[in-house]
């Protein structure tokens, strides 16, 4: 069976999301990132190959599996459909990676620089002009589109949903709620049950 190595709310909540989506069976096992070991007492950096960070899975045959859009990726063929879109046309997994690619390069990548609180706050400016112009590209293309690759839920979707989410407690400077697209799109995702599950099990709700 699978094992996914998670921190409740980081990232790797995203895979956590996808894994319930696409109906796929798993272990997880929380991973303390101050300390670097599992709820096991385990070196964390032994397991993930010594980047130290999550999500991280592992399968049965040994094969461990590090980086975000690569497991979710690897997650988004595995599993069954269960609501959530493997988009099989010729064009789409294209699509998909270059969803993957957007949420990574300039959400995840530029979001992520406020959990350094000794930002420098001509960074902080910089960086806000940067989020401000992808929020702007996304709000766009979710006026014409439901979701990040097009008209299904896809696991971009789980992974965009996980890095808004940190708008919610990181001191940004900007709202959700000055882009209405990008806010019902979150609102939307928020919703969904599986999401909820993933959200309850990693005790954010």
């Amino acid at each position: 069976m699978l094992t996914l190595y998670y921190s409740p709310g980081a990232c790797s909540l995203a895979s956590h999301i996808a894994l319930l989506e696409y109906d796929i069976p798993f272990n997880a096992i929380k991973v303390d990132l101050k300390t670097h070991t599992t709820e096991e007492g385990k070196d964390f950096y032994t397991i993930s190959t010594g980047k130290g960070y999550v999500p991280v899975i592992t399968l049965d045959n040994g094969e461990i599996l590090t980086e975000g859009s690569a497991i979710l990726y690897y997650l988004s063929k595995t599993g069954t459909k269960n609501g959530a879109s493997t988009d099989d046309s010729v064009f789409g997994p294209y699509r998909l990676q270059e969803a993957l690619t957007f949420v990574s390069s300039e959400l995840h990548k530029t979001l992520g620089a406020y959990f350094n609180p000794k930002l420098p706050d001509l960074t902080k400016e910089a960086t806000r002009a940067k989020l401000t112009k992808t929020f702007n590209l996304l709000d766009k293309k979710l006026a014409e589109q439901p979701y990040i690759a097009g008209e299904e839920f896809t696991v971009a979707d789980a992974y965009c949903y996980t890095i808004l989410r940190w708008m919610s407690f990181l001191n940004v400077g900007l709202s959700l709620s000055d882009w209405p697209n990008i806010n019902a799109y979150f609102d939307s995702i928020g919703q969904r049950p599986k999401v909820q599950q993933a959200l309850q099990q990693e005790g954010l709700v």
